[in-house]
């Protein structure tokens, strides 16, 4: 059955139904759709051809591409549906044998199995599916999102749920060890696992040697990382992309004062005002430092050429905010971008790359330019 666009106009964008497993083609046209509705949901509904139940692929794909497309799986119809699973990945073939497996439902009562749990509670009673370093429940599967997972299976070992798992465990009591290391733990009220499992109660961390850590990584002048502390994020960076094939972007900008009608360089007295402002536009995530000679540079993870635009957007609009200090001058900036793997795939080049689409705005009429730039598509 071939997808087609129709429109709607409710909150969220619903395809037509389909009658069969969607492939990976029509998974590709939904990623195509949901990049239309940034940040809005786009549902494609199907009904398994051999056991006739209803499914819905729900899909949101980010502002910016900053973070990978979250999938979810939901079985039945309208508010009722019942999430298998909710997921961020970018490889459609994946999802689709994922979705091919889990829509197999053959239980003829249609309620609701124990073993296939799809929401975990949180303390506070609230349902999320659970993220991170937890297993997350695939259907009637248990993914292992920690160490256990491998660069053949990125989603984990796949496992059939334990027996113990098919009812909670009842109260019993925790013995407290009490820790002689920095990794003490706190006598708090102990919680229990999704499955029913007793926790430990949270260790209770150093906040001081955190700090000394965070000040070991930043220039005191600018409270930007130093560059060399850049680089090893920006490695680590690209050691996730090679394993999960996540995008990087980096953008280099070149700031100088408007005085009146004079432009002139960044003064030093100027550089920590400017890292305030660049500090005002990051979300915790990228990283920023000097460069030196008004010259900046930011790592920008699991963002691709187009995002890395959409960040340029934002950060010239806040560097252009008004004085830096009490008078009539204004921050001018120019800016080049790359990505990887769109640009290249080796970090060192990727920040060349960037450097010298930066030159290339000084000539053009656009504040960024993304590397290559065979014609003007490219600039923001």
């Amino acid at each position: 059955m071939p997808l087609y666009d129709s429109l709607g106009s409710s909150q969220f964008y619903s395809l037509p139904k389909m009658s069969s497993v969607p492939s990976t083609d029509d998974l590709r046209y939904l990623m195509s759709e949901a990049k239309k509705r940034l940040g809005k949901p786009v549902e494609l509904p199907f009904e398994h051809p051999t056991n006739r139940q209803n499914f819905i692929v729900k899909l949101v794909v980010s502002v910016g591409n900053r973070v990978p497309p979250t999938w979810t799986l939901l079985r039945g119809d309208g508010p009722g549906a019942k999430m298998l699973w909710s997921r961020g990945c970018e490889d459609v073939m994946i999802l689709q044998n994922q979705i091919k497996v889990d829509s197999v439902y053959t239980d003829s009562s249609h309620e609701e199995r124990p073993s296939e749990t799809s929401h975990m509670s949180s303390p506070g009673g609230n349902q999320e599916p659970m993220m991170g370093g937890a297993p997350a429940m695939w259907g009637g599967s248990t993914i292992a999102t920690g160490p256990e997972a491998t660069e053949g299976d990125p989603f984990g070992a796949l496992a059939q749920p334990p027996s113990f798992m098919q009812k909670a465990l009842p109260p019993q009591p925790v013995a407290v060890q009490k820790a002689t290391d920095q990794f003490q733990q706190v006598e708090e009220p102990v919680l229990q696992s999704p499955a029913g499992i007793l926790l430990p109660p949270p260790i209770k961390l150093d906040t001081a040697s955190l700090d000394h850590v965070q000040a070991s990584l930043t220039d005191p002048s600018t409270g930007l990382m130093t560059f060399p502390a850049f680089l090893y994020f920006l490695f680590r960076e690209y050691a996730r992309y090679q394993r999960n094939y996540s995008p990087v972007a980096v953008l280099v900008f070149e700031a100088a004062m408007l005085m009146g009608k004079d432009m002139v360089a960044l003064p030093p007295q100027a550089v920590g005002p400017v890292a305030q402002r660049i500090n005002s536009v990051c979300l915790g995530l990228e990283i920023a430092t000097y460069l030196g000679g008004g010259e900046f540079s930011m790592m920008l993870p699991s963002t691709d050429g187009d995002g890395a635009l959409a960040f340029a957007a934002s950060l010239d609009a806040a560097l252009k905010n008004g004085p830096i200090f009490q008078g009539n001058e204004r921050v001018l900036v120019v800016m080049g971008a790359a990505s990887i793997p769109e640009t290249c795939e080796e970090p060192l080049v990727l920040i060349a790359a960037a450097k010298q689409a930066k030159e290339m705005a000084k000539g053009g009429s656009s504040p960024c330019v993304l590397f290559p730039v065979p014609d003007d598509d490219f600039s923001m």
